[in-house]
């Protein structure tokens, strides 16, 4: 406060006192008024208008020091304006005013140098023009979010420069309010984040490129805090686990572990911990549980981030590698392949014997498929039957030796067709001969089964059996395929060899036939053949002299002797018969076979005086009623001839183990699929005779051989065609003998009733 000031001050506070003395003292109002004075009490008055005066000076003081101190706080206030103005000017920020229309009050160099004006072209002018008109409507909403209770904003818009550059500030405004509460303007400072957000977007282009990257490699990022336990996920969650990214937000690294494969989880800890404690970088492979419980195989690449020594974080990218893996094991699939189908080639050109080639065949094929059960079946040319000649696995012993018609089941249809087949569930295919399962035991579900060929003909079957339903695909059908080409040559070649093997045996077989027939023509024909010469000449030439009791004896000796050249004859034109004829099994009745032959017999069983016990009832079995009934006839012969003084002969019957039915035997039964040991009837005729040396016993059925030794004691070319006829019917003979006590003959055919049942 200045000078004049106090003293103007002063003056009107004298002037003061000296109206209120006045008052006090000459009674001013009523000597104004014209009214009597009172009584003056000066003294009263003095020690009044001293205190009077004492107070206005502490007032006036008072007032005085207001004043002053309401002056330096203007004072102040100016410097400080001076100095904020000083302060603001020199900032590189851009600070303004302005008030709630937009209009500014106020900008700082920067602000007119950042837009290129002067101070004057900006004041007084709204700062909307500055912004872009699609930014202007986010920036009012800004200002009008504003309140005595939130008067600060901080937000970021575009710009347009003097030279239509469009950049990017950040501004952070704040409201100002009067004591009314009502808006009166807004301070504001901003800066330039241009190159911020250059550098952002160039960020963000450069994570879409790695996320973009990261997804079409069909992968996810994670970053692991090991502090806090968190862990953070991003990339292609959905596509690869199935969980949403929500859902594997929850995923800790417990979650995380537990849905890792328990074959590979605990290395993948291993290696998690290895590379917390001393790794920078680590990788693993593993298989991950997907939400709807499938597995899928992850490749995992981590990097460890360390703080003074220290690890605090892991991230890293886990790539879904499934495919890969499927490629691989393809790879290494059809490398197996390669090498066992080569290995397969190999062993099967390293033998003729078709037993061993097609062993070999399934052997491979159970390596390569890795199923239950394989076998082959080949054609019968004869028949057109299929035969199964291998089987390997479970029941193999059974399903040897098994029977199908053409067409039949189906190994049958493949046969037939020549078309490859795979049967996802055999219980659901008509064709499937269902006995199969019942013979065996095995619930078979998926089989695979493909032609056999050689120059485009079909030659027979490989079939696959597996317990699992759709266990085959084309993989495997395509595998078992490459293996029938080299099988079927293979099969081919050792089938041409057997042919020729047993071609040769039978020729050599025929020629010992041969020498065996002239042996016999020579040897048994001679002896009764010189009888009728001889007795014939006599007859000739002594025919008047004789008398009638020696020419009847010898007309009974020639009429004997051509009855058993006759016999000799019928029965080499018998065993000639059998090897080229073909017969159809069928039901016998056992009772009118052995009838008819004891009335062939009917005078050798009277002339030995013979006892003969039959049973009352026979089984039905199979066979051929013509032969079987020349078997009867050869062993009762034996026994009528050498059985004892009188013979007492015993036939019976009774079962027999079952006998397996292959080609070794060459039997004309067909055995229906599933049929694979047939149930046998025995059948038996028992002697009182001397009874056989068991030196002798092998050779009795031998066809020839060591004829001469067995036809010494009695026992002709009847039993050798016995036992072709027996054989030839799917049976077999046997003789058991003890010297003194007898010898018992038998023979085994088919059971009728039993295979009817196991069709």
């Amino acid at each position: 406060m200045g000078r004049r000031t106090w003293l103007s001050v002063v003056q009107m506070f004298v002037l003061l006192c000296i109206l209120v003395w006045l008052d006090e003292v000459l009674d001013l109002p009523h000597l104004l008024l014209g009214t009597p004075p009172t009584s003056i009490n000066w003294r009263e008055a003095l020690i009044e208008t001293v205190l009077i005066t004492a107070v206005g000076l502490f007032t006036v003081s008072r007032l005085i020091l207001d004043i002053t101190e309401r002056e330096r706080a203007e004072e102040a206030l100016r410097e400080s304006e001076a100095r904020y103005r000083a302060v603001v000017e020199d900032q590189t920020e851009l600070v303004c005013r302005f008030r709630p229309d937009g209009t500014l009050t106020f900008v700082n160099a920067a602000y007119c140098r950042y837009f290129g004006k002067e101070r004057e072209e900006l004041i007084g002018h709204s700062c909307m023009p500055l912004i872009p008109e699609e930014d202007r409507e986010s920036v009012r909403k800004q200002f009008a979010s504003l309140s005595q209770e939130n008067p600060v904003v901080t937000y970021e818009h575009r710009v347009v420069t003097p030279d239509r550059e469009i950049r990017w500030q950040q501004w952070t405004d704040r409201a100002i309010f009067d004591e009314q509460y009502r808006l009166t303007e807004f301070q504001s400072v901003g800066r330039d984040i241009t190159e911020r957000k250059r550098a952002e977007e160039a960020l963000r282009r450069s994570e879409k490129q790695a996320s973009a990257a990261i997804e079409a490699a069909r992968g996810f990022t994670f970053s692991y805090d090991i502090a806090t336990g968190k862990v953070t996920w991003g990339g292609a969650i959905e596509e690869i686990t199935g969980y949403t990214p929500g859902e594997f937000a929850q995923v800790d690294v417990d979650g995380w572990a537990d849905r890792i494969h328990p074959e590979d989880r605990d290395e993948v800890l291993s290696i998690l911990q290895e590379a917390i404690e001393t790794l920078d970088r680590a990788t693993a492979e593993y298989r991950f549980r997907k939400k709807d419980g499938s597995y899928v195989t992850l490749a995992s690449i981590s990097l460890t981030e360390r703080e003074n020594g220290k690890s605090v974080r892991l991230v890293g990218i886990l790539q879904d590698i499934t495919e890969r893996k499927r490629a691989e094991e393809a790879l290494r699939q059809h490398n197996r392949e390669l090498a066992l189908l080569n290995r397969a080639g190999r062993a099967l050109t390293a033998t003729l014997d078709l037993d061993q080639v097609l062993v070999t065949v399934l052997e491979e094929m159970q390596r390569l498929l890795d199923v239950t059960g394989c076998s082959v079946w080949l054609i019968e040319p004869e028949t057109d039957e299929l035969v199964c000649r291998q089987a390997i696995g479970p029941q193999g012993e059974i399903v040897r030796g098994w029977r199908l018609a053409p067409g039949e089941g189906l190994a049958g249809w493949v046969a037939r067709s020549g078309e490859s087949l795979i049967v996802p569930d055999a219980q659901a295919d008509e064709r499937h001969f269902k006995g199969v399962d019942q013979q065996t035991s095995l619930p078979l579900r998926s089989i695979l089964t493909v032609p056999l060929r050689v120059k485009q003909d079909v030659i027979g079957v490989l079939q696959a059996v597996d317990t699992e339903v759709d266990r085959f695909d084309t993989t495997h059908l395509t595998l078992l395929e490459a293996l029938t080409t080299t099988a079927g040559i293979a099969t081919d070649n050792a089938r041409l060899v057997e042919a020729l093997r047993q071609r040769t045996a039978e020729l050599q077989a025929r020629n010992e036939e041969l020498d065996a027939y002239a042996h016999t023509v020579a040897h048994d024909l001679k002896a009764p053949l010189a009888l009728i010469v001889g007795f014939a000449h006599v007859l000739d030439e002594d025919r008047t002299a004789l008398p009638d009791e020696v020419m009847h004896r010898h007309l009974h000796t020639i009429a004997q002797s051509g009855r058993k050249a006759s016999n000799i004859i019928d029965e080499l034109l018998l065993l000639a018969e059998m090897r080229k004829m073909e017969v159809k099994m069928r039901p016998l009745d056992m009772a009118s076979i052995v009838a008819e032959v004891r009335q062939r017999l009917a005078y050798e069983i009277e002339e030995c005086q013979a006892e003969i016990v039959s049973p009352e009832t026979w089984p039905v079995a199979l066979g051929y009623g013509p032969w079987v009934e020349e078997v009867w006839v050869n062993y009762l012969s034996n026994a009528l001839k050498y059985g004892g003084q009188p013979p007492r002969i015993q036939l019976g019957f009774g079962e027999s183990a079952s006998q397996r039915i292959d080609g070794s035997t060459e039997p004309v039964l067909s055995i229906a699929e599933g049929l694979a040991e047939v149930p046998m009837v025995r059948f038996w005729i028992r002697d009182n005779g001397p009874g056989i040396p068991l030196e002798d016993q092998a050779q009795l059925f031998t066809p020839f051989t060591q004829l001469h030794r067995v036809r010494a004691k009695g026992f002709g070319l009847g039993l050798s065609i016995v036992r072709r006829i027996v054989e030839k019917l799917g049976g077999q003979v046997g003789v058991e003998s003890e010297v003194g006590r007898g010898s018992t003959f038998s023979f085994t055919l088919p059971s009728h009733s039993q295979v009817d049942q196991a069709y």
